[in-house]
């Protein structure tokens, strides 16, 4: 440091002297143990001693630091004693901004564009060789022993805070990605373990259990970004920045823009702007969900060619997995548009410090909520329960179906139909089956039959919240009138396109009842019992969406 501020110096006093027009002493350009060797007078230009100075041979050291604080960086000059370096409860924005983590990140990158993409070097380990902290750091890799997952890692290994708060911030998004890949793997696993259970609970009569071929495999693409958004909502909700009130952060890359520029910096409560957590974490998202995609071809086709479910779950959590393994690389590879993205993730404080971080259980259950609302749906369909939405026309009172009796007793099973019911703006939808073959019960003897109502799906009762992945019947009708109305109230829309900006949005804010989720027919009790009939009593098949039109 003092030889750079050395060099610095001179190159800006010899500047002075010439244009002052004396001549400058001459000076040898050496490592030195401080400046003032740097300046010594027993190596001056021979003409100094006949020759009349403007300038003093050797400038005091008032001069030299004048004259390099003109050119040196402000983040440079920094140490780790200074209060935004170790006040963790300073606001993050404010220690990003008295940091000047933005220049050092622009110095770092602009290192790396000259000097450290030599084709073997990578871009975290430029950066942590760049602040002189490690050589070894390997954020790309998505592993505990790559050098970038220790949070042990202290302000004082650095040169400079601003390079700590740095790679402090890429430590802990990696370790968000690594709790990631963690839960993936924990709730497969989990999920898997429990197939059996879940098939005698939701699909009883069906023997030899669910087959590949029924699930749908957008739920490669789909499902991963079901499950990546509520985590990383959850990741930045946890962090400081959102828990306090700032100015928004905007406005320390519209500086020099003047007025109009710094009138952009508007105050806002960042804790109530969800729109600001989207914007950090659809971005993400989005990268995955196209990585996802390049490779879902292949994984799709050994989809196709399993038939046991339970490795069908093991070959979608490993594409999961290797989706954020894909994705974590380019983050880091160093390119313009993954640095720009890096920037984005890590700028302002995001990491510098959290008031919490998401457990491994609340990760783990974001992954099987996912697997569950694919799962149980399915079940229900490849035992012929018939499962569908039933549009009553009735009210809802005080959140409770206003259903009169005689509606009760004409389609329902009174005595089995009781709780899977949701008010959808207003009105009263029930989620029943019409289970094929079972429409009336006929006495042998007498030939009288008598017609059934709708009933209770097996398992449904279960779904209160509790198991499945935190599943609720709730959920499901909520989910499915959002796919039916948004399809102008026609059965028969298509699952939800995850690469679709719009459809990013919309799984953000509602996750699994975004429209596309769910998919059972909706339709009003009527057209329902009519299609049932025809096809129990073999006078038609099913229609397309049985047993709704």
């Amino acid at each position: 440091m003092q030889l750079t501020r050395g060099v610095l110096s001179y190159l800006l006093y010899s500047s002075l002297a010439v244009l002052a027009d004396a001549t400058p002493p001459k000076r040898s350009i050496a490592p030195a143990s401080s400046a003032a060797s740097i300046y010594s007078t027993s190596s001056v230009h021979p003409s100094s001693t006949s020759a009349t100075q403007s300038f003093p041979t050797n400038p005091p050291s008032l001069i030299i630091d004048w004259l390099y604080d003109l050119v040196a960086p402000e983040w440079n000059e920094m140490n780790c004693s200074i209060p935004a370096a170790t006040d963790s409860d300073m606001d993050p924005l404010e220690r990003w901004e008295q940091l000047k983590v933005k220049d050092a990140w622009d110095a770092a990158v602009d290192h790396w564009n000259t000097e450290g993409n030599d084709g073997t070097t990578q871009f975290s380990q430029s950066l942590g060789s760049f602040f002189e902290y490690t050589e070894t750091l390997f954020c790309e890799n998505l592993a505990d022993n790559d050098g970038c997952s220790s949070l042990q890692v202290k302000c004082d290994e650095f040169n400079h805070p601003a390079g700590y708060m740095i790679v402090l911030s890429l430590i802990w998004l990696e370790r968000q990605y690594l709790g990631m890949n963690s839960a993936i793997t924990a709730a497969s696993n989990t999920v898997s373990e429990r197939l059996s259970d879940m098939l005698g609970t939701f699909a009883p009569l069906k023997k030899e259990g669910l087959t590949v071929d029924s699930i749908m495999l957008d739920l490669i693409s789909m499902g991963f970004s079901l499950t990546m958004s509520p985590m990383w909502n959850k990741v930045f909700k946890e962090s400081k920045i959102i828990s306090s009130k700032v100015k928004l952060a905007e406005k320390i890359d519209i500086k020099g823009k003047g007025k109009e520029g710094a009138s952009k910096a508007k105050e806002q409560d960042l804790a109530n702007e969800l729109g600001t957590v989207k914007d950090w974490v659809n971005p993400l998202v989005t990268q995955s969900i196209t990585i996802l995609k390049d490779a879902s071809t292949a994984a799709g086709t050994q989809l196709a060619n399993e038939e046991a479910l339970d490795n069908t779950i093991g070959i979608m959590s490993d594409e999961w997995q290797s989706g954020l393994d894909s994705s974590v690389k380019a983050l880091f590879n160093g390119s313009s548009d993954s640095i720009d993205l890096l920037y984005d993730t890590i700028k302002f404080g995001k990491f510098f410090s959290f008031n919490g971080v998401p457990s491994d259980y609340d990760l783990q259950t974001y992954v099987e909520i996912v697997l569950y609302a694919y799962l149980v749906p399915q079940a229900w369909s490849l035992t012929e329960e018939g499962p569908f939405i039933l549009d009553t026309g009735a009210d809802c009172v005080d959140g409770e179906p206003d259903i009169p009796n005689d509606y009760n007793y004409r389609w329902l099973r009174t005595d089995d139909v009781k709780d899977p019911w949701y008010c959808y703006e207003d009105k009263a939808y029930y989620l029943v089956g019409a289970q094929a073959k079972d429409y009336a019960e006929c006495d042998n003897g007498s030939g009288i039959c008598v017609n059934n109502g709708f009933y209770n799906l097996p398992g449904a009762d279960k779904l209160d919240g509790s198991s499945y992945g935190g599943i609720t019947v709730d959920n499901i009708i909520n989910g499915t009138l959002n796919g039916y109305f948004g399809n102008g109230e026609k059965n028969g829309w298509s699952t939800a396109d995850s690469s679709d900006e719009a459809t990013l949005d919309d799984i953000f804010d509602s996750g699994i009842t975004t429209a596309g989720v769910f998919t059972l027919p909706v339709c009003g009790a009527t057209e329902a019992w009519t299609n049932w009939h025809y096809y129990s009593s073999g006078a038609r098949g099913q229609t397309d969406n049985y047993p709704c039109n």
